[in-house]
């Protein structure tokens, strides 16, 4: 099952004929389809422009080119983190570790552990701060990380991605800190930037 379809079913609403006509050609199409208007999509794939626009608000998307970006930054992580595992190889003894993302990114990121054959474990954490229906990592707080995290299989590393943190600082968007996140979850917190050649580094724990 494709990711968007996933995401769709998690949502809770009716996957819709339509919807899941997109979801299959965007997962199918990619490269074609992330650079088409909502009005090209919708002609491909046999539907109306609105039915596209109501699609990326199922996702949870504020419109059509906020899906486009999502979507886009997750193809492209994959692309890098791939080309990084064909030259530098896959994480071997490398000591057991934790993600932390959105729920959108989690299956993403988690193929990506597993391609990698790293001894990680991917966590998907429900946004409570700003709402359930917000699913992006750059909007979970450190109150939800702990919330969701506290007593969990975390390893000796938790990575977070980089977009959760205000840019230079380790501080969340209710200004807790990664300090803080260490003391509550018991263990050490490092920051990645949404860079496929840094997040393996940081799987073996060079980064």
């Amino acid at each position: 099952m494709g990711v968007l379809i996933q995401q769709l079913n998690r949502t809770g609403q009716r996957l819709s004929k339509s919807h899941r006509k997109l979801a299959e050609y965007i997962e199918e199409h990619y490269d074609t389809a992330v650079r088409m208007t909502a009005s090209r999509l919708g002609e491909c794939v046999g539907v109306s422009e609105s039915t596209v626009v109501r699609f990326a608000t199922a996702l949870g998307y504020e419109g059509y080119p906020q899906l486009e970006n999502g979507v886009g930054l997750l193809r492209s992580l994959e692309t890098d983190f791939r080309y990084a595992l064909e030259k530098d190889g896959p994480v071997v003894n490398a000591a057991p570790f934790s993600i932390a993302t959105g729920l959108a990114a989690e299956p993403y990121i988690r193929e990506l552990v597993e391609l990698a054959g790293a001894p990680g474990i991917v966590y998907g954490v429900p946004n409570d701060f700003f709402g359930h229906t917000i699913d992006v990592a750059g909007l979970l707080t450190g109150q939800d990380l702990i919330a969701h995290l506290k007593g969990k299989d975390l390893g000796q590393r938790l990575l977070l991605p980089g977009v959760m943190l205000r840019d230079g600082e380790g501080v969340f968007l209710d200004d807790l800190t990664t300090e803080d996140l260490e003391r509550e979850l018991g263990v050490e917190v490092r920051s990645a930037p949404c860079d496929g050649n840094k997040l393996l580094a940081a799987m073996k724990g060079q980064f």
